[in-house]
C-alpha cells in the first residue's frame, strides 16, 4: 500500500476523532457541572443551533467544495475557493435567521445570552465546516488537521473558563474556537489566491445543494429518528438504551468517515473519473480495517455492554451484535456514496438515502412492537444493511468497482456471522482469516489511495 496515502487517512481519522470529541466532552462537562434545568436549556440551545447549522453544512458546503474541486488546476481551485467564501457566508447567515424564530417558537431558550450564543454557532460553525471541506479538495489535509487540533484545544480552554465564569454562554465556545479556525483559513486562502473567481448561486449549484441536503439529512437522521420512535412505541427506558447503544457505533465509523471525506475530495477534483483503482483500494482498506473491530465487538458484545452500561444491558447483547454486523454494508456505502456525490451523482445518493431512512424507521418500529428493544436494534440493522447493499450495487456499475474489491471485508463479515452463533469458533477462524489477509497484502503490489 502507498504509505503516504495511508498516512493521510490516519491523520484524517485523528482530526475527525478530535473534532467529534468536543461535542462529547461538552455534553459530559455541562451535565456534570450545571443543574438539571440549566443543562436542559443548554442542550436545547445547542441542539437547535446544530439543526439550523446543518442546513448549510449539508447543502451549500458540499456544493461549493465540489465546484472548487472541478477547477482545471491548483490556481483555479484556489481562486474558486476565495470566491466561494462569500457565498458560504451568505448561505450561513441566511439559514441562521431560522434560529431566533425557532427559539421564539419555544424550541430553545429566549434569554439574550442564549439567543446570541446560539445564533453565533449557527453562523460560524457552518462556515468552519465549509472551509474544512475547501481544504480537503485543495489537498491540504495536514493543514486542516493542525488547525483542527489547535481549535479543539482552544475550545477546551474556553469551555473550562465559561463553565466557571459564565455558564449561560458555554454554547458560544463553539463559535469562538472555530471562529479562529475560520479566520486563519480565510487568511490562508486569500494569501494563496490574489484574485477570487466569483461563484454564482446558479440553478446547477442550488440543485446540487438541495439533493446533497436531502441525502445527508436522510443519512444522519436515521438513528435519532429511531430513538424518537423507540420512545413513542415503548417506554423511555427502552429509548434510552437504544440511544446508549447507538453511541457505541461512533468510534467504529471513524475510518469510514475519514475515507469518505478523502474520497469526496478526490472525485470532486476530477471532471470525469474513469480510473477506479484509488477508490477500490480505499474500499478494501476501509472495509477490512473497520470489520476487524466490528468482529471483536460482536465476540465481546455481552462483556462490552455490561462493563460500560451495566447488567441491565446484557439481554441486548445479541441484537447489538446483529447491529454491529449490519454496519458492514454501511462501511462500504459511506465512501461509495461520497464518491458518487463528488462525481456529481448526488441525485442517486438522495434517491437511495431517502427510502433508506423511512425503511429504517419502519423496520425499527415493527421490531419494537414485536420484540421490544432487541427488535428495534435488529430492525434498524436490517434496514441500514439493505441500504448499504443497494448503494454498493449501484456504485459497482457506475464507478467501475468489482466484486473482488469487497471480498476481504465479506470474509470478515462471515467471521462476524459465526461469532453471533459460536464466538469461540469465530476467534480461531478470525485469526486465520486476518493472518491470510495480512500475508496477501504484504505480497500485493503497491496501489494508490485517493
Amino acid at each position: 500500500m502507498d504509505r503516504t496515502r495511508i498516512r493521510r487517512l490516519v491523520i484524517t481519522v485523528a482530526a475527525i476523532a478530535s473534532s467529534g470529541a468536543t461535542t462529547l466532552v461538552f455534553s459530559i462537562a455541562a451535565a456534570r457541572t450545571l443543574s438539571p434545568t440549566a443543562f436542559g436549556d443548554v442542550a436545547r440551545e445547542f441542539s437547535v443551533a446544530m439543526l439550523v447549522a446543518q442546513l448549510t453544512m449539508a447543502g451549500i458546503s458540499p456544493a461549493l467544495a465540489r465546484h472548487i474541486g472541478q477547477g482545471e488546476d491548483d490556481e483555479q481551485r484556489w481562486s474558486r475557493a476565495r470566491g466561494g467564501i462569500r457565498l458560504l457566508w451568505v448561505g450561513s447567515l441566511a439559514c441562521s435567521l431560522a434560529y431566533p424564530a425557532l427559539a421564539v417558537g419555544g424550541l430553545a431558550p429566549v434569554s439574550i445570552d442564549s439567543l446570541f450564543s446560539g445564533w453565533a454557532v449557527t453562523v460560524i460553525y457552518p462556515v468552519y465546516f465549509g472551509l474544512k471541506s475547501f481544504l480537503f479538495v485543495l489537498d491540504r489535509v495536514e493543514t486542516y488537521a493542525k488547525l483542527e487540533f489547535g481549535s479543539d484545544a482552544l475550545f477546551y480552554v474556553l469551555l473550562v473558563l465559561l463553565l466557571t465564569m459564565a455558564p449561560e454562554l458555554i454554547v458560544g465556545c463553539f463559535a469562538v474556537a472555530y471562529g479562529c479556525f475560520v479566520v486563519v483559513v480565510m487568511s490562508l486562502i486569500t494569501r494563496r489566491a490574489s484574485v477570487g473567481t466569483e461563484v454564482r448561486a446558479d440553478a446547477s449549484l442550488l440543485r446540487y445543494a438541495g439533493y446533497a441536503m436531502l441525502s445527508t439529512y436522510a443519512t444522519v437522521a436515521r438513528f435519532p429518528a429511531v430513538i424518537v420512535a423507540a420512545g413513542v412505541i415503548s417506554e423511555s427506558a427502552i429509548s434510552g438504551r437504544v440511544a446508549a447503544i447507538f453511541a457505541l457505533l461512533t468510534p467504529i465509523l471513524l475510518i469510514p468517515q475519514a475515507a469518505s471525506v478523502l474520497t469526496f475530495a478526490t472525485y470532486a477534483r476530477v471532471r470525469a473519473p474513469k480510473e477506479a483503482q484509488g477508490l477500490r483500494a480505499t474500499l478494501r482498506l476501509t472495509f477490512a480495517a473497520t470489520m476487524v473491530p466490528i468482529v471483536v465487538g460482536i465476540i465481546a458484545a455481552h462483556l462490552l455492554l455490561t462493563l460500560i452500561y451495566g447488567t441491565q444491558f446484557g439481554p441486548l447483547s445479541v441484537s447489538f451484535g446483529v447491529l454491529l454486523l449490519a454496519l458492514g454494508p454501511v462501511v462500504v456505502g459511506m465512501p461509495i456514496g461520497n464518491a458518487l456525490a463528488g462525481a456529481g451523482e448526488v441525485r442517486t445518493t438522495a434517491a437511495i438515502a431517502l427510502p433508506g431512512f423511512f425503511l429504517t424507521v419502519a423496520l425499527a418500529c415493527i421490531g419494537g412492537e414485536l420484540y421490544g428493544g432487541s427488535g428495534i436494534l435488529i430492525g434498524c440493522g436490517l434496514a441500514i444493511a439493505l441500504t448499504g447493499v443497494v448503494l454498493a450495487v449501484v456504485a459497482t456499475a457506475r464507478l467501475g468497482l468489482r466484486f473482488e474489491d469487497f471480498t476481504e471485508g465479506l470474509l470478515l463479515m462471515g467471521v462476524g456471522a459465526i461469532a453471533l452463533i459460536q464466538p469461540s469458533v469465530a476467534i480461531v477462524v478470525g485469526v486465520i482469516v486476518v493472518s491470510c489477509l495480512v500475508f496477501r497484502n504484504i505480497r500485493t503490489p503497491e496501489v494508490t489511495l485517493p
